[in-house]
């Protein structure tokens, strides 16, 4: 029994020594960075290698050693950007931060793509061909053409003497030889008036004529109309002015013409009407020539009263011209009639439900020519054909556009003659202004 007990506190003892053996290796090993593996030390354990190193084993076999740890082959990073920023911090060896700003660039360029084609943009100036050409409609550039108008240092001028205004009340006109010339101010009491080819201020003679003067207290001026025996009227409109396929040949402006002689007036009709017409065949200067034969013929004629229906044909799907393009169409040539001289009637054009036609458009129409009407150069013409026919269609042909003879005689002897009677005084005849002397009490 004395032999186990020694056996066993042997074994205890062997048991002890060998932890604490254990222990003591372990300690030892981490303080001096041996490697343990199971933990045992490895054969040929290697102490702690040298900061920077690394532990490899060589290709070839051996023991494992501590060796210097190979490098990278970047030892810097830089930064490149286009020619309109500037790079900072570039380029970076350790820790940095890399930055951008804007570069300078020169007085009046500016940042933009290629004249034609397609490359990145870049500063440059600005050429007429970045920009669009003005029109009547649109902003844009505009250039001197180099005889009308020159241009010279940004500035547009016409070519010729400068007329200057020197003193106030000085006045621009028109010259003898077209070019503009200056007016000095008159003296009081004077008013300008045409002295041969030129504009000067004369004194006003009572004359009983277009000027005149009062000489007492109390005196009026009222204005006169010579006597009217005779009138000139042209017509411009389309098939329905002309009088086309009218049964007894008589058109309604031959029946203005006709009801107007009733009233002790020689009318002459000067018929210009030209059939399946339209707006823009009309406008002054279009290939047709519409309008340049009409105009000869009304000065032949000694025309002073101008009457213009049209509308029937813009509205046609075939045509279909804008309420706005009509506009712009009857604009131009009431505008060039009245710079002639002319005493220019708007009438409206008839109802019509021929094939084709948009009436939408067509009663559009109708107050484009409310607008152009300024009571005096303008004048408002007809304006209950557009019912009438709407009411009685009986009166159109089978095609449900030209009138019937009888609805051609209404529409000339009765629409148009009453229309155009009320402008006779007005728009012919010499006009004067008259002293009124009052009669004692």
């Amino acid at each position: 029994m004395a032999e186990d007990f020694g056996g066993q506190l042997g074994q205890m003892w062997r048991s002890v020594y060998a932890q604490a053996r254990q222990i003591a290796t372990e300690e030892i090993n981490r303080v001096l960075g041996n490697i343990v593996r199971g933990g045992k030390v490895l054969p040929g354990a290697i102490a702690a290698g040298p900061p920077g190193t690394v532990l490899t084993s060589p290709s070839g076999g051996g023991g494992t050693t501590w060796t210097a740890g190979a490098s990278g082959s970047v030892t810097s990073v830089g930064l490149t950007a286009p020619a309109e920023l500037v790079v900072g911090g570039s380029p970076i060896t350790g820790a940095g931060t890399l930055t951008f700003t804007k570069a300078v660039q020169a007085a009046g360029t500016s940042w933009m793509g290629p004249l034609s084609g397609t490359a990145p943009p870049t500063f440059r100036a600005i050429t007429p061909a970045d920009l669009p050409v003005a029109t009547g409609l649109t902003l844009g550039i505009v250039r001197g053409d180099g005889t009308t108008i020159t241009n010279v240092g940004g500035v547009l001028s016409a070519p010729g003497a400068a007329v200057v205004i020197t003193t106030q009340g000085d006045t621009i006109v028109g010259g003898s030889a077209g070019t503009p010339a200056r007016l000095a101010l008159g003296t009081a009491g004077q008013v300008p008036s045409p002295v041969g080819a030129d504009v000067a201020w004369v004194t006003p003679v009572d004359r009983g004529g277009l000027i005149d003067v009062t000489k007492a207290d109390g005196d009026l001026l009222y204005r006169s109309y010579a006597a009217v025996t005779a009138l000139g009227i042209g017509y411009i409109g389309d098939s329905i002015t002309a009088g086309s396929s009218l049964s007894g040949g008589n058109s309604p402006a031959q029946a203005s013409a006709t009801a107007l002689s009733a009233y002790g007036l020689t009318v002459t009709a000067t018929n210009q009407g030209v059939s399946g017409s339209n707006t823009s065949q009309w406008v002054p200067g279009a290939v047709s020539g519409y309008y340049a034969t009409a105009k000869a013929a009304f000065a032949a004629a000694g025309v002073k009263v101008v009457q213009i229906m049209l509308g029937t044909n813009d509205c046609h799907t075939s045509v279909n011209t804008s309420v706005a393009q009509y506009a712009t169409n009857v604009q131009a040539m009431v505008a060039d009639l009245v710079h002639a001289g002319y005493t220019v009637v708007l009438a409206y054009p008839p109802y019509t439900t021929a094939s084709g036609r948009q009436l939408t458009l067509l009663s559009g129409y109708l107050g484009v020519l409310d607008t152009l009407v300024d009571g005096y150069h303008v004048r408002q013409g007809d304006t209950g054909a557009y019912t009438y026919f709407r009411l009685n269609p009986s009166t159109l042909q089978a095609d449900a556009l030209h009138p019937t003879q009888a609805g051609s005689d209404y529409l000339g002897g009765t629409l148009w003659a009453r229309a155009l009677r009320q402008l006779v005084a007005a728009a012919t005849g010499p006009q004067t202004l008259q002293r009124l002397v009052p009669r004692p009490p």
